[in-house]
């Protein structure tokens, strides 16, 4: 028999799953103990309600979250345009297992709960957040090596263009059940933004608006 950790490990990823497939309304304690293969009772073993599980679900999520993208998407010094390159190529792979049949489960669920549940919205825009300061560290890091000064200082603000944009094509990607659009972006963004990394690099672009 599984032990006590194993089973709320179990709980954890079933719990993640109904989220993404079917959002935080419409996952109910029942389900998430079927895709668990546990009896309903024992999820409150571990958790009192269900925001509490979804809550404990994402707050797992941002560690491996932040790890997937520093070591299996974002390793190494790279251009902007090789971050996007990269995080299309990984969503390709990661959606075609669902058909590209569902969006970015952080901005799906952060839509849905934004009016309903602030506290859990507010936890989604705190992923969020994660992802574009690391995607900033990354374009700053190579901005260093390349000593593009302009770069080094509209990180942040590229890291949110490039955040943007990515989600307009895993929006599309699930209206669509395609990997088109990824593959789309792939043949435009990248030289896109190695066009802009050129201007910086050469002083002939101004500061960026906020």
């Amino acid at each position: 028999m599984p032990r006590a950790s194993n089973n709320r490990e179990l709980i954890l990823d079933a719990a993640w799953s109904q989220l993404w497939q079917h959002g935080y309304h419409a996952m109910s304690i029942s389900d998430v103990a079927r895709a668990a293969r546990l009896p309903k009772g024992s999820i409150y073993n571990y958790f009192q309600s269900k925001e509490d599980l979804a809550e404990a679900a994402l707050s797992r999520l941002r560690h491996q979250y932040e790890n997937t993208m520093r070591v299996r998407v974002l390793s190494g010094t790279i251009s902007p345009s090789e971050i996007v390159r990269r995080f299309l190529d990984y969503y390709e792979q990661q959606y075609a297992e669902v058909g590209y049949g569902r969006g970015d489960p952080l901005m799906s669920r952060l839509n849905e709960l934004a009016d309903t549940n602030p506290e859990l919205a507010g936890r989604l825009a705190e992923l969020a957040d994660v992802w574009r300061s690391v995607v900033a560290q990354k374009i700053w890091g190579y901005a260093t090596a390349q000593h593009v000064q302009g770069l080094v200082d509209h990180a942040e603000a590229i890291a949110g263009i490039i955040h943007a944009s990515l989600q307009g094509v895993l929006l599309n990607m699930k209206v669509r059940h395609s990997a088109d659009p990824i593959i789309e972006a792939r043949a435009i963004l990248p030289t896109m933004l190695d066009s802009y990394v050129t201007s910086l690099a050469a002083g002939e672009l101004g500061e960026i608006r906020r």
